[in-house]
């Protein structure tokens, strides 16, 4: 008895649930973080029902998580692969590079010229 089929009985598996997926050990404390993050009533779930809804959640959360990180990055998704980016992405990025640094200096400098235009007490001259 190698695996469990359909019908066979999980007593040489107990570490294995229905489907044949490892079965997570999540406490309750982290059934209960995860409720609060989410504002979601995890306690109506059947005890296996409430570790599949945490997975879920966390995996919507990595998902969301990583969306962002390719808006700022565009060439994330390639390396993430193991690919290398295409010129398109690399362009996007280093455009992006150039927009930040150009938004930065414009703020440095209004920040210059307000410092310049205060006296010594604070109020404009």
């Amino acid at each position: 008895m190698s695996t469990i089929g359909h019908g066979q009985s999980k007593a040489y598996y107990p570490h294995m649930d229905d489907s044949g997926d490892q079965q997570r050990n999540i406490s309750q404390a982290d059934i209960d973080e995860a409720a609060k993050r989410s504002g979601k009533n995890l306690k109506g779930y059947m005890p296996k029902d409430q570790i599949n809804a945490v997975s879920r959640m966390e995996r919507e959360e990595l998902h969301i998580r990583q969306a962002e990180a390719m808006k700022k990055d565009p060439t994330l998704a390639a390396t993430l692969h193991g690919n290398e980016p295409y010129w398109g992405a690399k362009k996007d990025k280093e455009l992006m590079e150039e927009d930040e640094a150009t938004i930065r200096r414009m703020e440095e400098r209004k920040e210059k010229k307000y410092q310049k235009g205060r006296g010594t007490s604070g109020e404009f001259i």
